[in-house]
C-alpha cells in the first residue's frame, strides 16, 4: 500500500490541521487533481508578530489508483487526522470536520470527497524552518486482502520569517532577539551604486559603520540598544538663480555701464541675461534657476552694452567654473570680479530606533517525577519541564504528537528532551533524558489438576521467580511451578524476571477441592504411564459403567493440540496417546464426560 502514500495521503496532509481557535473553512468543491490531494500545494510563509490565516482545500476520491501493487486501485473508506506536532509557537489548527477530523469519502459524494483545513495564529519565538509532523490513519479496501488501516507520518517545513523592525530609514531582522545574537541591518534608501549616497550607522554597542549594507552586527549582552542612521542623498544637480558683477573697468562714454552676461556650456550659449542699464558695480541679476550639470565646465562672459551711436558692445572679461561646485563662488578675471551661488539640495534623513536583546533562554530542566529512569514495560514515567510558555517534546529527535504541555507520560524506551519558549519568545532546549524499559514476564496462566489437587503455572519459565497468593496474601514458601491446593478460594500468581519486572495473573477461583466433588457424577480412576515419556503414553481408565469420553491435550499456553471425541469406554480400558509429533514440554490431558472432567499432567521429554 505504499503507493497510496506517495500519491494521495502525502499531498492531502502535507498541511497541518488546526485547533478550535481558528475559523471553520469551507471547501472549494471544484478543485483537486484526479488522483486526489491538496488543491493549493504551497503554503505562504509566516512572519513573527504578524497574524497568519490560510485555508487549504483537499480532494479525497473514493477510488485511488495504485501502482506497483497486485491491484490497480483501492477504495478509500476513511481518513482520520490523529495529531500534529512541531507547529511554530503561536500557530494552531482546525479542520472543517472539527472536532473528530474524520472523513468518509463514500458517504455523500461528491461533497463528501472534499475537505479543508485552516491554519491561523500569530507566530512568536525564533524565526526559522519548523518541521511539522502530521499523524494520520487511512482505511482502504484493497479487495485482494480486504480492509486495512495504515498509520502514517508526514513532514512539513513551515518557514517563519523574522519580523521586520525599523523606520523610514532602515530596517533590521530579526525583531525578536535572544542574546548573544547577530542582527542584520539594511538601509531603506538603496544607492544602487550611486556614489553620492552616504551612510553613517551607530549600532548602540560601540560599533559604527559607513557602509550601505553593513555585515551582521553581534550583540553579546542583553539590553536595550539605540540604533541610529544618518543618510545623505546628494544626487541632484546644482543651479544658479542670481549673478553679481562685483567689479569691472567697463564703462560708458556718457553714463554708467550697461552690464549683461552670457553663460556657455562648452562653445554653446545656454543663457544670455537681460541688460541692466546705467549702473555701476555691484550689479545683480535675478532670474529663473539655471540647472547645472555635474563635472562639467562652464564659461561666463561679462559684457557692457553700447548703443549703435557708441559703437559695438564692450567685452569685460571671462570666468570659468565647474557645475559640481557648491556654495558661494567668487571668480576673477582682473579687474573683473563676479559673484554667484550654486545651490544643490542634499536630502538628509536622521532616524533612531530601539533594538531589544533578550537574555538567552535558560536550559529547561527535565525532572522524572517517578525517580527512576529504568522502568518495566507496563509502567509509566512522568517527565516535567521546570518552566516555559510553550512546549514541544521530542523522542529520539522526532516531535511527539500532541506533546505540547509541561508534562510528558513515557511508556517506551528512548531519548527524550523538550524545547521550550520563554515569555520573550526565546527558545531553550533541555538535555536529553534516556529512559530504559525492561521487558516484563508473560502474564501467568494456570491449570487446576483436580486429580492431584494442584494448580500448575502452565507458561512457567525457569528464569522467572514465582510467588503464589491466596485471598490476596502471599503463600509462604510457594515459589515452585506447582501449588498444592488445600482449600477453596481465590488463588493468584506473580512472575518476576531478572530485571525485577513482574506480571500478575487475574485471580482464579477454586470451589471444589477433591476429585469426587469436582468431577460430579464421573466416577473413574485414571493413570498415565510412562510419565514422563518420549512421546507415547498409555491412558488407563477404570470406570464402573460404559461411558463416552472426550479426550483433549493442551500445551502450556492453553492451546489445544489433540482432540478425540466420543471414545467408548467399558469398565477397564487402555488408550494409547501419541505425542511424538509435539515439542518436548508440559502438556495437560483432559478427559470429559458431559459437564464432568478430570485432568492429568503429561511431560514429554
Amino acid at each position: 500500500m505504499k503507493s497510496l502514500n506517495l500519491v494521495f495521503l502525502f499531498t492531502i496532509f502535507t498541511f497541518v490541521k488546526l485547533s478550535a481557535q481558528c475559523p471553520t473553512c469551507i471547501p472549494d468543491y471544484g478543485c483537486g487533481p484526479p488522483e486526489g490531494g491538496v488543491c493549493t500545494s504551497v503554503a505562504p510563509n509566516a512572519t513573527i508578530g504578524e497574524y497568519y490565516e490560510e485555508d487549504f482545500s483537499f480532494y479525497m476520491p473514493q477510488v485511488i489508483p495504485v501502482t506497483g501493487q497486485p491491484v490497480s486501485s483501492v477504495d478509500l473508506l476513511e481518513i482520520n487526522i490523529t495529531g500534529v506536532s512541531g507547529l511554530p509557537p503561536g500557530l494552531t489548527w482546525k479542520c472543517n470536520n472539527h472536532p473528530t477530523c474524520q472523513y468518509f469519502p463514500p458517504s455523500n459524494p461528491p461533497d463528501s470527497e472534499y475537505g479543508c483545513i485552516n491554519i491561523c495564529g500569530t507566530p512568536f519565538g525564533a524565526p526559522g524552518i519548523y518541521n511539522v509532523t502530521v499523524f494520520i490513519q487511512a482505511t482502504v479496501n484493497t479487495g485482494l486482502i480486504g480492509i486495512i488501516t495504515e498509520n502514517e507520518t508526514y513532514e512539513l517545513e513551515i518557514e517563519v520569517l523574522p519580523g521586520v523592525g525599523g523606520n523610514q530609514s532602515f530596517s533590521f531582522t530579526p525583531t525578536v532577539n535572544c542574546g548573544p545574537t547577530f542582527v542584520n541591518f539594511e538601509s531603506n534608501f538603496p544607492s544602487n551604486g550611486n556614489p553620492n549616497f552616504s551612510y553613517q550607522w551607530d549600532f548602540g554597542n560601540g560599533f559604527q559603520s559607513s557602509s550601505e549594507s553593513p555585515s551582521a552586527i553581534e550583540y553579546v549582552q542583553p539590553g536595550i540598544y539605540e540604533i541610529s542612521l544618518n543618510t545623505q542623498i546628494d544626487t541632484f544637480n546644482g543651479a544658479i538663480e542670481s549673478f553679481t558683477v562685483a567689479s569691472s573697468d567697463c564703462d560708458d562714454i556718457f553714463s554708467a555701464p550697461d552690464f549683461y552676461f552670457k553663460l556657455f556650456l562648452g562653445n554653446t550659449l545656454i543663457y544670455e541675461s537681460y541688460v541692466i542699464d546705467n549702473q555701476y558695480p555691484p550689479v545683480t541679476f535675478n532670474f529663473a534657476p539655471i540647472v547645472l550639470l555635474r563635472d562639467t565646465m562652464y564659461t561666463i562672459e561679462v559684457w557692457e552694452d553700447d548703443s549703435f551711436l557708441e559703437g559695438s558692445d564692450d567685452y569685460c572679461g571671462t570666468v570659468y567654473f565647474n557645475g559640481s561646485d557648491i556654495g558661494p563662488q567668487t571668480l576673477l578675471d582682473p579687474p573683473l570680479t563676479v559673484q554667484f551661488n550654486i545651490n544643490r539640495p542634499i536630502i538628509e534623513y536622521d532616524d533612531v530606533d530601539t533594538l531589544i536583546i533578550y537574555p538567552k533562554a535558560d536550559i529547561p530542566v527535565v525532572t522524572n517525577l517517578m525517580g527512576d529512569n529504568t522502568i518495566c514495560n507496563k509502567d509509566t514515567i512522568i517527565l516535567e519541564a521546570d518552566y516555559g510558555n510553550a512546549f514541544q517534546w521530542y523522542k529520539d529527535s522526532l516531535p511527539i504528537s500532541g506533546a505540547d504541555t509541561s508534562y510528558l507520560k513515557v511508556t517506551t524506551a528512548g531519548s527524550y528532551w523538550v524545547e521550550v519558549f520563554d515569555e520573550n519568545g526565546c527558545r531553550g532546549k533541555s538535555l536529553e533524558k534516556n529512559i530504559t524499559v525492561n521487558p516484563s514476564p508473560a502474564t501467568p496462566s494456570t491449570v487446576f489438576l483436580s486429580s492431584e489437587g494442584q494448580l500448575v503455572a502452565s507458561n512457567y519459565n525457569s528464569n522467572f521467580t514465582v510467588q503464589w497468593y491466596f485471598e490476596g496474601q502471599p503463600i509462604p514458601d510457594s515459589d515452585m511451578q506447582f501449588l498444592d491446593v488445600t482449600e477453596n478460594g481465590n488463588y493468584g500468581l506473580v512472575y518476576t524476571n531478572s530485571f525485577g519486572c513482574s506480571s500478575v495473573m487475574t485471580e482464579v477461583n477454586v470451589t471444589n477441592v477433591g476429585l469426587e466433588d469436582f468431577s460430579g457424577q464421573l466416577k473413574l480412576d485414571v493413570s498415565v504411564y510412562p510419565n514422563p515419556s518420549d512421546g507415547l503414553f498409555y491412558v488407563e481408565v477404570d470406570i464402573p459403567q460404559s461411558s463416552k469420553l472426550d479426550l483433549s491435550v493442551y500445551n502450556s499456553l492453553g492451546q489445544r493440540m489433540i482432540q478425540k471425541d466420543y471414545i467408548t469406554v467399558n469398565n477397564n480400558a487402555v488408550l494409547p496417546l501419541d505425542l511424538s509429533g509435539l515439542e518436548n514440554g508440559l502438556y495437560i490431558l483432559k478427559l470429559r464426560s458431559g459437564d464432568a472432567y478430570i485432568v492429568h499432567r503429561l511431560i514429554k521429554k
